[in-house]
């Protein structure tokens, strides 16, 4: 038996839940299409991992055995990767699809959420969770006191015909594990205003613009509420991680780009365009203006991927 998956990757819009209450956090976001794994799994006499991102790839296999006592030994071809810890979820796309390829293999049964469970993932957002099984616009519940997994709230097809330019500058910061645990608790007090601002933008603007196909207003929601998310998460110092996401940010604001935000903890930043062409002289113009300062660990044109990872079986 050999399994194929190939995911998407996903693009965090900000939090709503900017307040601790019964929920904490509570966030929305893209899965997009462009980027993300494709792995090919089958059973083989030992351990083997050819690819990229190796040396992860058979961290989780032998944590997928100890959390499901498998006992069978897997040869994984890695095709295509997310960059690591830089905003784009690879860690939840990577754990789903090598999760789920292997226990179809061992013959298995297990829900995508029990696997996310087991696996550490969705355990404060879930927009990689619920992108890699349904793809689209994400919009979490965010986390409840007392429930291991952060619940689905909504989703929504988002138009394919608004792109998006990523880009991933090159730097020394970077946000995950134990430092993100621990920078999610630093969160700064926000007053009611503000958080009643945060619920408003994405229930009553936000959304409702995805809806109607509104671009104008759904690219001055997510400016509005990055800026809200980053005064929230006040360690970060400033709207930007580092000084390579905010002069990328200037550059595709320059070249026209609209709704600018950052995902996550960065470096990676987004700016969406209503047609291809001006995506497409948005990233050339970033590579031109920006060429020689730092590099990038990836800058593309992508859109929304309205469907989740596609496992093929043969």
């Amino acid at each position: 038996m050999k399994i194929e998956v190939e995911t998407g990757a996903r693009i965090h819009l900000g939090f709503y839940g900017i307040r601790p209450s019964y929920r904490e956090y509570g966030g929305l976001g893209i899965y997009v299409n462009g980027i993300g794994y494709k792995i090919i799994v089958k059973e083989h006499e030992h351990d083997l991992v050819k690819g990229c991102q190796a040396g992860r790839v058979t961290e989780i296999i032998n944590e997928v055995r100890t959390q499901f006592k498998t006992a069978k030994h897997y040869m994984v071809e890695v095709q295509r990767c997310i960059p690591e810890h830089v905003g784009l979820g690879s860690t939840t796309q990577l754990k789903l699809a090598l999760y789920s390829a292997i226990l179809r293999i061992e013959g298995i049964v297990a829900s995508l959420e029990d696997i996310a469970i087991k696996a550490g993932v969705g355990l404060i957002s879930g927009i990689g969770l619920y992108g890699f099984k349904y793809g689209g616009l994400i919009v979490d519940s965010g986390r409840r006191q007392g429930r291991e997994l952060v619940g689905l709230l909504a989703r929504y097809e988002f138009p394919e015909s608004w792109y998006i330019v990523v880009a991933t500058p090159v730097t020394e910061r970077k946000v995950f594990g134990e430092v993100e645990r621990k920078y999610l608790m630093m969160h700064t007090t926000v007053n009611e205003s503000s958080y009643c601002r945060a619920l408003e933008i994405v229930f009553r603007k936000l959304l409702p613009a995805v809806v109607e196909r509104n671009f104008t207003d759904f690219v001055a929601s997510i400016e509005e509420l990055d800026k809200l998310t980053s005064n929230y998460f006040a360690i970060q110092k400033g709207r930007f991680c580092c000084r390579e996401s905010e002069v990328t940010a200037t550059a595709l604001k320059e070249a026209g780009g609209e709704g600018i935000g950052q995902s996550s903890w960065g470096p990676t930043v987004y700016a969406f365009f209503e047609t291809r062409k001006a995506a497409e002289n948005a990233m050339k113009y970033v590579k031109e203006t920006i060429g020689g300062k730092f590099d990038f660990y990836y800058i593309g044109v992508l859109n929304a991927r309205n469907y989740g990872a596609r496992v093929n079986i043969s």
